[in-house]
């Protein structure tokens, strides 16, 4: 059995609803129609069983047997951004794909656990391979940040200018990563970016 967002649930998310707390945020953007609830607990490091009754009882989510032969035009479009990099061409990102792909495969090997230090090294690698003089400058704060307050800040208008730099699908990869490596009392912004790039209603 797998767990997809209801309509209730994605408007609530879109709205930013005060009903939900910062776990059951994140609980509802991995609630792709791919995760089950212990692929979920898994991805989560802990037990879920309260929250995740609490969301299907309040109509947030439902269970649902897989199907994994029907696959809907835009459900193929979230897979193959979440999954896949499309090719950038941009004189400033000629070389971040295939970058991008090698510095995700060293942080799978060296990372572990969450961390507001691992997320600001990986963050300061990305905008490395950019190259530009907007993504030094970003740098520059991140390195400069007086408290953990201030480095998430920088942290988020990052990402926010590697996904303009580069395009929705390579900056969701890039998202996606500081979710996994981020300290989960700073996850909400994340999941609530990657729940607007998926959603195609990002704005830069």
């Amino acid at each position: 059995m797998t767990l997809v967002k209801t309509e209730l649930g994605r408007q609530a998310l879109l709205c930013r609803n005060s009903n939900l707390t910062p776990r059951e945020r994140q609980i509802m953007i991995l609630a792709n129609g791919e995760q089950s609830r212990i692929s979920i607990e898994h991805l989560m490091h802990r037990d879920l069983g309260d929250e995740l009754e609490h969301l299907i009882r309040s109509g947030y989510l439902e269970e649902r047997l897989e199907v994994s032969q029907v696959e809907s035009p835009s459900h193929k479009k979230n897979r193959t951004a979440f999954f896949s990099l499309a090719p950038v061409v941009n004189t400033h990102t000629g070389n971040f794909t295939s970058s991008l792909q090698r510095s995700e495969r060293d942080n799978q090997q060296q990372t572990s656990g969450r961390s507001l230090i691992g997320t600001k090294s990986y963050v300061l690698d990305m905008l490395q391979l950019l190259n530009n003089f907007e993504a030094s400058a970003m740098a520059v704060s991140i390195r400069s940040s007086a408290s953990d307050v201030e480095l998430i800040r920088n942290v988020t208008a990052s990402v926010h200018l590697i996904i303009q730099m580069v395009g929705p699908a390579n900056g969701l990869k890039v998202v996606n990563k500081v979710r996994e490596i981020l300290p989960e009392v700073h996850l909400t912004p994340f999941c609530e970016l990657a729940l607007e790039i998926e959603s195609d209603q990002y704005e830069a």
